[in-house]
């Protein structure tokens, strides 16, 4: 009895071996990027360049059948560059999921809010430094090159611009309130 079932056992397993399908990493990952560059250059005129960076396996076991994946992304960004998830369908039914890493570049005639944004602060944060630098030391350049002598220093300067800078701002939001043209217009 015990060798009967164990036959029934072995015949089985091997049953069910025999219909799944193995799945490379790199197999995914090929399908993963053409369905992500083919969705972003629906939505862009540049050149797109997806790259999925790891797999969490090195071969993926299926069932039968054809593959289908749909990917999930984050927000409801014009064009997503954060993945959340990729679904894997066979034949229409749901067997997994997987987190991949995925790494979006385009090229050309796309420019990249982020990238975009980045450099404009980087140059506004260099020219606030500079400033506020000069304005730090050139009370003691004044004192030390000139007969003039300061009292005041570079905090006090940097209040008094900030003070004068503010009044600016309320004077003209009066005016145009009340419907002038402008202060400094």
């Amino acid at each position: 009895m015990n060798k009967l079932l164990t036959t029934v056992l072995i015949m089985m397993i091997g049953a069910l071996g025999a219909n799944a399908q193995m799945v490379s990493s790199s197999d995914v990952k090929t399908a993963v990027a053409n369905i992500l560059e083919t969705n972003y250059k629906k939505m862009t005129n540049g050149d797109v360049e997806v790259k999925v960076s790891a797999t969490p396996f090195a071969q993926l076991q299926l069932p039968d059948g054809k593959i289908n994946y749909k990917i999930v992304s984050g927000g409801d960004k014009v064009v997503p560059r954060d993945i959340k998830r990729v679904d894997i369908y066979v034949n229409g039914a749901f067997v997994k999921t997987l987190n991949l890493p995925v790494q979006t570049v385009v090229y050309k005639e796309v420019l990249v809010a982020s990238d975009f944004i980045n450099r404009v602060l980087v140059k506004i944060t260099l020219a606030g430094a500079v400033f506020l630098g000069l304005i730090a030391v050139l009370p003691q350049i004044v004192v030390k090159y000139t007969a003039f002598h300061l009292t005041l220093g570079g905090s006090s300067l940097l209040i008094l611009v900030g003070v004068a800078l503010e009044t600016v701002k309320q004077i003209e939001s009066q005016m145009l309130m009340r419907h002038y043209k402008g202060f400094l217009d």
